[in-house]
């Protein structure tokens, strides 16, 4: 499934976070850790972040993303 984009003109933080939190768990397949230390944040905030926005890390395992052919993030078109 591809990564949901804010529409142009939104200025709302919570989108642009969900991007970003999406964006780095696909880049880290899925690993928390790794994930978090991509966006400057402690694992357990981004545990928070993924149960405020409904979001399974299994979503961006390898496994997940070998089964659903998405494209790689690309920000052309923001």
């Amino acid at each position: 499934m591809p990564l949901p984009r804010p529409s142009a003109d939104s200025l709302r933080l919570d989108d642009w976070q969900q991007l970003l939190v999406r964006e780095a768990l696909r880049r880290a397949e899925g690993r928390v850790p790794d994930a978090a230390e991509a966006l400057g944040i402690s694992r357990a905030t981004l545990y928070r972040k993924l149960d405020q926005y409904g979001l399974s890390r299994e979503e961006f395992s390898r496994d997940a993303a070998d089964e659903s052919g998405d494209d790689d993030f690309s920000p052309d078109g923001l």
